[in-house]
């Protein structure tokens, strides 16, 4: 999808907390070496994260060892800001699939108008052609000879 590429934004990597609730959703039960290794976060951070997105209970807080698997339960307000985040994710992506089908449109319409201006036809040109040098040619020869006819013609109302 490179087209007008100089003037949208790059999609960009999810950050780490964004990969951490993630990896919390695929498994809920994990060592938080494990998730740091995963979403590279040291686990100091780790612990400065966890306050916020999960439901820590009081072993987790005081005792919890990084090599120990645990269970890890998201907060809602942390759950609810990945729906979010994933939803925005996806009207961005919809919005640069409207915009193509958009100029595809656009495109589809120019050829129909292109194609619907009426043109002369093979057949035409050639009668106008000949047409043209048929008047040529008369215009070339002495019409005293059609005057009779021409004369008839108006009278009998043709």
């Amino acid at each position: 999808m490179t087209l007008f590429q100089w003037s949208q934004l790059p999609d960009p990597d999810p950050h780490r907390y964004v990969q951490l609730i993630a990896y919390t959703l695929r498994n809920p039960s994990f060592k938080s070496e494990d998730a740091c290794a995963v979403c590279k976060i040291s686990e100091r951070e780790f612990r400065f994260v966890a306050g916020s997105i999960y439901s820590l209970n009081e072993y987790q807080v005081q005792k919890g060892r990084p090599d120990e698997i645990q269970e890890w339960i998201l907060r809602p307000e942390a759950y609810f800001s990945y729906l979010q985040y994933l939803e925005f994710r996806h009207a961005i992506k919809a919005s640069r699939q409207a915009t193509l089908l958009a100029l595809l449109a656009i495109v589809i319409a120019i050829i129909g108008v292109g194609l619907a201006i009426p043109r002369e036809t093979l057949l035409e040109k050639e009668c106008r052609t000949w047409a043209e040098k048929t008047m040529l040619d008369m215009g070339d020869r002495d019409r005293s000879r059609f005057a009779p006819l021409l004369g008839a013609c108006m009278k009998g109302g043709r």
